[in-house]
């Protein structure tokens, strides 16, 4: 027994030698490994190795034209994806509100119609809403035949007509980067045959090389946005309101163009007014986190 018991810790010593040769056997082969594949020559990964998908077309941008390019494409048998930096399809009709569509009708004929106005037609039937009526259009009162959309409405009848077309969506997603390819592009991680720029600002041509012309602040449309305010059971004086807004406007903490009409008409209708942000400008990172513009916005 004394003997078995003596033996004991020599077994344990042979046993933990031995586990310790292998444990640094291992650990000279794998610092082995690792560095004959940091001195070996590195491999260039190309731009189709990146792609996670291949389509026939990609759309970039989810507004209207985004919609109708989409469904044009997958219409003619393209496999098409389309890519949205937000979480809803419909762009500035569903982000910013300005749902007045059109225009589908110019003199009385329709000068647009297809899939992108049977999507139009639905939204509004959906929302049990009306369309113009376009027999009485006049040349001077356009703004008469836009149709109003629920942005709600719009943005889950859009999204739900892509889907049953067939086109992928990618949600969610900004677009960084645009690369050439002998097949075709790379955007972000997706290859297309086919590229569609519906950014609304030339976003995916400027990332491909492509040089944007701009015009000049003055004649060129500022970003819109609308907005409403409920004056249900509101009492103000009329006058007093106008003259608050024509001295804000004067010491420039607001632009004439922030409410179009009175101010005391737009309170007392209690609805929405479509704002103008002069210089706004979202086509590149610097310019969405510009101080003025940001500035500008805030205090319309």
């Amino acid at each position: 027994m004394q003997g078995e018991c003596c033996n004991v810790p020599k077994i344990l010593r042979s046993n933990t030698r031995h586990n310790m040769k292998r444990i640094v056997g291992t650990i000279i082969l794998i610092v082995c490994v690792v560095l004959t594949f940091a001195q070996a020559p590195r491999k260039n990964t190309s731009c189709l190795e990146k792609a996670t998908a291949t389509y026939d077309v990609v759309v970039v941008g989810g507004g209207p034209a985004g919609i109708g390019a989409a469904l044009a494409a997958v219409k003619t048998g393209a496999r098409t994806a389309l890519i949205e930096r937000d979480s809803r399809i419909g762009g500035t009709t569903v982000q910013a509100e300005v749902c007045d569509m059109g225009l589908f009708y110019a003199w009385r004929r329709q000068i647009i119609a297809g899939p992108v106005w049977d999507l139009v037609k639905k939204a509004v039937e959906e929302a049990n809403g009306s369309l113009p009526d376009f027999s009485k259009q006049e040349p001077d009162q356009w703004m008469k035949s836009c149709v109003h959309v629920d942005p709600k409405v719009y943005s889950r009848v859009a999204e739900e007509t892509l889907r049953s077309a067939g086109v992928d969506l990618v949600m969610n997603t900004e677009v960084t980067a645009v690369e050439k390819t002998d097949s075709g592009w790379i955007v972000g991680t997706i290859a297309g045959r086919q590229i569609v720029d519906a950014t609304g600002n030339a976003t995916v041509a400027a990332l491909a090389g492509a040089e944007r012309v701009k015009s000049p602040d003055d004649i060129r449309q500022p970003g819109s946005y609308f907005f409403w305010i409920s004056s249900e059971g509101m009492e103000f004086d009329a006058d007093e309101a106008n003259r608050a807004f024509k001295e804000a406007v004067a010491n420039g903490e607001m632009l004439p163009t922030d409410v179009h009409v009175g101010m005391s008409w737009f309170i007392r209708k209690g609805g929405g007014s479509g704002c103008y942000v002069p210089l706004a400008d979202n086509s590149t990172p610097e310019a969405r986190d510009d101080g003025t513009c940001r500035h500008s916005f805030v205090d319309a």
